[in-house]
């Protein structure tokens, strides 16, 4: 049980970490860890289901998808090269913690497919200059609208703006046009049935 009146996600992370022995580091960043293709991620059952979130990976990498086809990249070894341990936390009372089970799961073809696609898409609307982002006159604190795919285009994955400040803008690498830093999710809810959560 875990009690903390400003616990977040990477602190429950954090403390599977510890428990590798790691001092302090990301326990998916030791030696161990990359050589066996494995993976931590966290899912915390919120008392407010609207607070539940979604998978994330780290930030997208526009010229890596600009550059190189779907089998050489990032996303490819997230996909169809890593074997996740899902680490499921409770929060059984308000800001109090426990856990609960961990369950180790490989992406399948209904992840794979619609990663493969989403990364086509986004490459092609890169190589051929078609996207198009609406920051006309607003600061970056604030919403930019993109036509990027959208939730459910292909789901269960999605991308969407990670982060807040000015170090979330980017630019595009063959327009330069600066775009807010994007993220690929694994919606909720799916990732919630894969721990039998739903």
């Amino acid at each position: 049980m875990i009690s903390n009146q400003v616990i977040q996600k990477s602190f429950l992370f954090n403390i599977i970490s510890a428990m590798f022995e790691t001092k302090g580091s990301n326990v998916n960043r030791t030696e161990e860890f990359i050589k066996e293709g494995y993976c931590i991620k966290t899912i915390v059952n919120r008392l407010q289901s609207g607070k539940n979130q979604d998978m994330s990976f780290p930030n997208i990498d526009f010229t890596e998808i600009y550059n190189d086809e779907f089998e050489d990249s990032t996303w490819y070894g997230y996909f169809a090269e890593t074997n996740y341990i899902l680490v499921v936390w409770d929060e059984y009372k308000e800001n109090e913690y426990r856990f609960i089970k961990y369950v180790e799961w490989t992406p399948g073809e209904e992840i794979l497919i619609p990663a493969e696609k989403l990364y086509n898409k986004i490459k092609y609307m890169l190589d051929n200059n078609l996207v198009e982002v609406d920051n006309e006159g607003k600061s970056n604190h604030e919403t930019w609208i993109d036509n990027l795919p959208k939730r459910g285009e292909f789901a269960p994955l999605q991308i969407r703006p990670k982060g807040s400040g000015e170090s979330v803008i980017i630019n595009l690498p063959n327009s330069h046009q600066r775009i807010k830093k994007k993220s690929i999710m694994i919606d909720k809810s799916y990732m919630r049935r894969i721990v039998g959560l739903d």
